[in-house]
């Protein structure tokens, strides 16, 4: 996957995604190469980012649940609502400069 497309599904701009990611591909957990254009990056997860992904889901399902629980059904659909809201509006935005960049 290329850095922007996963920078415009996470709603995080190129330079705190390059700084989130470089971590992670120091651990070996995801790999970096070149794409057709020089300045592009494809990402791509490695068999020991798998594990960690595999290892992580039933915490994170866990800690949903715990929060779930303390805030009742009805506070955590609003809060998912409102969640998706804002990612699809950055998302959006993203989208926007990426059309933006494309029409220059």
């Amino acid at each position: 996957m290329t850095q922007r497309a996963l920078g415009a599904i996470l709603a995080i701009d190129s330079t705190t995604l390059t700084r989130t990611l470089a971590p992670l591909a120091r651990q070996g957990w995801v790999h970096s190469r070149p794409g057709v254009d020089r300045r592009e990056r494809l990402w791509s997860l490695r068999p020991a980012g798998e594990r960690q992904l595999q290892r992580a889901l039933p915490r994170w399902e866990r800690v949903q649940q715990r929060v779930r629980s303390r805030i009742g059904v009805r506070h955590w659909e609003a809060l998912m609502t409102e969640t998706t809201l804002v990612a699809t509006a950055a998302r959006m935005r993203a989208l926007d400069g990426l059309r933006a960049e494309k029409d220059q």
